[in-house]
C-alpha cells in the first residue's frame, strides 16, 4: 500500500517513469521498488507493457535509513545500460532486417519477421540509432499497421495496410489519372454518403485526371454505376474499412447489374478489418490497399497486387494528405492494365 510519503509513477517504459519521477518529485527522491505490469490494449493483438515505480518522497520520515538509492544516481546507470544495451542491438542487427528486434519485443513470430523481410526489403531502409533514437519510440506511430501486416502474414497472404483515414478517394483518383494517361478508359465509383461538396471534389479530380467519377451512396446506386460504365476498361470501387457485409453489397451489385469485375478495388485501413482480406483476395481479380511507410508513417502508399503478388505502387512523400503521388513501378500499370485487363474482359464477353 502506498502511504503519504511514498507515491507510484506509473509509464511505458523505466526511462519515463525516471523522467516523470525527477519532474515531480526531484532528484533526491528514494527509489523504493520497481517492477514492470501488463494491462489489456483495446481493439489491439498484445498487451500493454507498463512500469511502475515506487519512491519515497524527500525528507520522508522514517524512511531515510532504509535502503534506498537516490534517483540521479539510478537514471544515470539505468541510462548507462540501454545504451549498452542499445549498441549491441545495433551490432546484432548488422546486416539483418533492421526492425527485427524491436518487432521481438512486441511478440511478433520471427518467422513472421522473415516472410516480411524478404517480401518488403528494398522498402525498410536501415535503422541509424544515433539519427532517429531509439526503436521503439521510431515505431510507435505504426504499431497498428505492424500488427496488422503481422497477422496476414501469418495467414499466408500478402498484405501492406495503412492507417485509417490516409486519403481512399485521392490515391484511387491517381490510380484512375494513371490508367487514363495510359489510354485506358478509367472510372472512379466511391460508395459514400451522398454529399454535394464531395461529388464536386470528386468530379474536380476526374476532370483533372481525365477519368470518370460517380458518388454512389448505397447499393442500389453503385448497381446502376457498374451498369453504366459496363465498358470501361478499368472500374474502380472505392468503400471505406471492407466488412463482410460490404463485400456482399459489392458482389450483390455487380450481379444485379449483369457485369463481371474487370478490377475488384479494395481499399483496407489496419482499424481491425484485416481479417477479412483473404475473402477479398478470393473475390477480386487485384487487391489494393492503402498503408504508411515503415521508416516514415507520414509517408503514404497504395499498392496494387494480383494473386497476392505486387503489381504496382503509388507513393505520397511528406506529411500532406495533398502531396503529389509518384508511380513505383510504371511498367507495371502497363502490365497490369493492358496485358490482363482486356484478356480478362475477352473471356467475359466470350462467355456472355
Amino acid at each position: 500500500m502506498t502511504t503519504q510519503t511514498e507515491q507510484t509513477v506509473v509509464a511505458r517504459d523505466l526511462r519515463s517513469a525516471l523522467r516523470l519521477v525527477r519532474e515531480r518529485f526531484g532528484a533526491d527522491a528514494l527509489i523504493l521498488e520497481t517492477r514492470s505490469r501488463q494491462r489489456p490494449l483495446a481493439g489491439a493483438l498484445r498487451m500493454a507493457e507498463e512500469i511502475e515505480v515506487r519512491v519515497a518522497l524527500p525528507g520522508a520520515a522514517g524512511r531515510m535509513s532504509e535502503p534506498g538509492t537516490p534517483l540521479a544516481a539510478e537514471i544515470a546507470r539505468l541510462e548507462s545500460l540501454l545504451a549498452v544495451v542499445e549498441t549491441e542491438l545495433d551490432a546484432r542487427e548488422s546486416g539483418r532486417y533492421p526492425l527485427a528486434t524491436p518487432l521481438g519485443e512486441l511478440g511478433l513470430l520471427p518467422e513472421t519477421l522473415a516472410r516480411l523481410a524478404a517480401d518488403h526489403a528494398e522498402e525498410v531502409p536501415p535503422v541509424e540509432q544515433a539519427k532517429h533514437g531509439p526503436a521503439l519510440d521510431r515505431l510507435a506511430l505504426a504499431l497498428p499497421c505492424l500488427e496488422a501486416m503481422a497477422v496476414a502474414d501469418l495467414r499466408g497472404y500478402h498484405a501492406l495496410l495503412g492507417a485509417p483515414g490516409v486519403g481512399r478517394s485521392a490515391l484511387a483518383a491517381k490510380l484512375c489519372a494513371r490508367a487514363a494517361a495510359a489510354g485506358a478508359s478509367a472510372v472512379h465509383i466511391a460508395l459514400a454518403p451522398a454529399h454535394g461538396g464531395e461529388r464536386h471534389r470528386l468530379e474536380a479530380l476526374a476532370i483533372a485526371g481525365g477519368h470518370e467519377a460517380v458518388l454512389a451512396p448505397d447499393a442500389g446506386g453503385l448497381c446502376e454505376a457498374l451498369r453504366f460504365f459496363e465498358r470501361r476498361d478499368l472500374v474502380i470501387v472505392d468503400m471505406p474499412a471492407f466488412s463482410l457485409d460490404q463485400r456482399a453489397l459489392l458482389e450483390r451489385a455487380a450481379a444485379q447489374a449483369g457485369v463481371p469485375m474487370l478490377l475488384r478495388h479494395a481499399v483496407l485501413a489496419a482499424d481491425g478489418w484485416a481479417r477479412f482480406a483473404p475473402g477479398l483476395q478470393e473475390a477480386a481479380h487485384y487487391l489494393a490497399i492503402t498503408r504508411v511507410d515503415l521508416a516514415d508513417p507520414l509517408r503514404l502508399a497504395l499498392d496494387l497486387t494480383r494473386d497476392g503478388a505486387p503489381l504496382l505502387s503509388f507513393v505520397a512523400g511528406g506529411t500532406a494528405l495533398g502531396s503529389t503521388l509518384e508511380l513505383a513501378q510504371p511498367a507495371g500499370l502497363l502490365a497490369g492494365l493492358r496485358s490482363s485487363l482486356r484478356p480478362v474482359r475477352a473471356e467475359a464477353g466470350a462467355g456472355r
